[in-house]
């Protein structure tokens, strides 16, 4: 990458010099290989913190977008309870994933109530870590 810049900075130095006062030049360059974050767009439900009681399950929806369209790998981590993969599907067309799971609550409640859902997301080169807050009640 270095010799490229190198390259490309001669280049102009070269065209200063050799270039009248009445020319113009133009420099254009292309960054190849860049890979952008993926990006969550919807966590459904959405409410924050998300209620639900102890001994109950609950299905979550998350849709990620990857401009990029990298493969993506994933990992649900409940502080409390349990997670279940239900399905995990991808929309090729618009670069979007669709994660869904279920979440089965503690059977008692946790300290002050409260919980969470660590979502990771991996595109090879970017991590995407988001907290699903819980409310946990009797």
């Amino acid at each position: 990458m270095k010799k490229i810049i190198n390259i490309i900075l001669l280049l102009i130095l070269w065209f200063f010099i050799t270039t009248d006062a009445n020319q113009s030049v133009i420099v254009s360059a292309t960054v190849w290989n860049t890979n952008s974050m993926p990006v969550i767009t919807n966590i459904n439900p959405s409410s924050n913190p998300r209620i639900i009681k102890i001994n109950k399950t609950q299905t979550y929806k998350i849709t990620v977008n990857d401009t990029d369209n990298s493969k993506l790998t994933y990992t649900i981590t409940p502080k409390d309870g349990y997670t279940n993969t239900i399905s995990w599907e991808i929309d090729l067309l618009n670069n979007t994933w669709y994660i869904n799971f279920l979440y089965l609550s503690p059977s008692s409640i946790p300290n002050w109530n409260y919980s969470y859902i660590t979502l990771t997301i991996n595109d090879g080169q970017n991590v995407l870590t988001q907290n699903l807050n819980l409310y946990i009640y009797n």
